[in-house]
């Protein structure tokens, strides 16, 4: 198959990967559900350079994503410390919301259409695995500096 311009190259990418064709924020749900795992300050940076790298990526206003990333994950840390947050189930909401808010206002204000549907209900289902997944991880992999080893 000879490609001869861009649009072929555009369309032959679309149809062999077809998921390419509605966007999935994994670092919007991987951000939010860490700081609901684990509340500290690394989420904050996180949220930050992550968001910066988004936009840079995204060709989006550099200060407009790592801002909202900040003020999503200050809320997360909120409601990870309420008595709610003991449920596995109410970080799924938690994703949506984020996920509509981002989607709203980084492509509101710039005069595109946003698209809500596909993306909100993928990443709602996401996100419960993607949680379980970063709970394992939180809890075996991560060294805690509590635990001390004592030498005989």
């Amino acid at each position: 198959m000879v490609i001869e311009n861009y649009e072929d190259i555009n369309s032959s990418i679309s149809i062999t990967c077809i998921p390419t064709d509605i966007p999935i924020n994994l670092v919007l749900i991987v951000i939010i559900l860490r700081a609901y795992i684990k509340v500290d300050l690394a989420n904050l940076w996180l949220a930050f350079f992550f968001g910066m790298f988004v936009a840079f990526l995204g060709h989006i206003n550099l200060g407009l994503t790592p801002i909202l990333y900040l003020v999503l994950v200050n809320v997360t840390h909120l409601l990870a410390k309420s008595p709610l947050s003991k449920n596995i189930f109410s970080m799924v909401p938690l994703v949506v919301l984020a996920s509509v808010m981002i989607e709203f206002l980084t492509t509101q204000p710039f005069g595109s259409t946003p698209r809500f549907l596909p993306r909100v209900v993928i990443e709602g289902v996401l996100s419960l695995p993607i949680y379980l997944i970063l709970k394992v991880w939180e809890d075996r992999f991560v060294v805690r500096s509590q635990i001390k080893l004592k030498m005989r």
